[in-house]
């Protein structure tokens, strides 16, 4: 079982956590992901049972005087912006099979999970890895850890060019340029 340091306790109960939390919520998060064509594993099932629904203040990782939050509202994370990114491009770019969670850094960014616990935070063409598990992510993201950035492959850009040309319908630009 994963061990919260003190300062994350903290942070978690006063959001409404306790380590026997089991929230019902997971069946609609899990109902809502899946009409939007997510696959929604074991892994996440079981994370969005004992943190859906929470929403987490914390100190911010660069400005101690101010305060930052993320959450595990997945409907609301599904509805904030294109699901797309995490579908298409952030799981083509891990070579997994992504599902909302959350948000983080004030809903600017989503927050994924892989079928094997992994957790990433996206933002636009940007993606992070933010730990091995949901506590693991919790912790990082609740002691401002340094985010470990995945770069973009080669492939994608070569996708994207091959899309816009195609978008554009001109053979003759394709021809320029060997496509």
């Amino acid at each position: 079982m994963f061990r919260f340091n003190e300062n994350t306790l903290k942070l978690l109960r006063n959001a409404g956590w306790s380590a026997d939390r089991r929230t019902s919520l997971a069946d609609d998060y899990t109902e809502a992901l899946e009409q939007k064509g997510f696959h929604v594993s074991d892994a996440v099932k079981e994370f969005l049972f004992k943190f859906g629904g929470l929403s987490v203040i914390h100190p911010h990782a660069h400005l101690k005087e101010k305060t930052d939050w993320f959450h595990f509202d997945a409907i609301k994370a599904l509805n904030s912006g294109d699901p797309g990114w995490v579908s298409e491009e952030y799981s083509s770019r891990v070579g997994k099979e992504l599902c909302i969670i959350g948000e983080a850094l004030r809903r600017s960014m989503i927050l994924c999970m892989s079928p094997d616990k992994e957790v990433y935070a996206g933002i636009d063409e940007k993606l992070f890895y933010v730990g091995d598990s949901g506590e693991s992510a919790i912790e990082c993201l609740c002691n401002g850890d340094k985010l470990k950035e995945i770069p973009e492959s080669e492939a994608v850009g070569t996708v994207y060019v091959k899309e816009d040309l195609s978008r554009l319908n001109t053979e003759k630009y394709a021809d320029m340029i060997g496509l």
